[in-house]
Parts: C-alpha cells; sequence; structure tokens
C-alpha cells in the first residue's frame, strides 16, 4: 500500500460493489482532509492513476468539500507525485 502523507487518518483498502479499491482518508489540523482513491470506477483507474476528493472534518466525521481553490470537483488522473503535492496544498488551506 502506498502512503502519501505521514497524517493519515485512515489507510485501508475497500471492498465495494464495483470491486476492490485502495483508498487513503488524510484529516489535516486546519480540519481539511482528503479522500484519495484508486481502483474499478475511479477517474484514473484503468490507468493506475488516483482520484483526489477535499475534505472538510468536523469532529470525527467528515464532507465532501467543492468550495475550495484547489477545485470544485474531484481531481482525476493523478499520479504520485500529483496526489502528495495536492496534499500539501490542502494542508496550507486557512481553516474557516
Amino acid at each position: 500500500m502506498k502512503k502519501f502523507d505521514n497524517e493519515v487518518h485512515e489507510c485501508n483498502p475497500t471492498t465495494g460493489f464495483l470491486g476492490n479499491k485502495e483508498q487513503y482518508i488524510y484529516k489535516f489540523p486546519n480540519n481539511y482532509g482528503a479522500s484519495v482513491i484508486r481502483g474499478y470506477g475511479t477517474f484514473g483507474s484503468k490507468e493506475g492513476l488516483f482520484e483526489l476528493a477535499v475534505l472538510r472534518w468536523k469532529g470525527n466525521t467528515s464532507e465532501l468539500c467543492y468550495e475550495t481553490e484547489i477545485t470544485d470537483d474531484v481531481l482525476g488522473y493523478l499520479n504520485d507525485e500529483e496526489v502528495a503535492k495536492t496534499l500539501d496544498e490542502i494542508k496550507q488551506l486557512e481553516d474557516k
């Protein structure tokens, strides 16, 4: 399993109705985070690439966040370096 950042909140492979997926959930001190996923049905799965969604944490629960300067949707077709760069950008967001 790949781990992009030492602040990973969860790091578990998941199995859903569409097949096996590799997923990492991040939670940063600014109450933002990310879901990084690779597997069947994700943007980039055929190329072995990752899809990333920005998360907004409230306590121990998170919601998808489409209101950041990083993106207003999910980011697909990301390689390892692009995932790591995007995680760094998320860690720099101001806690609102």
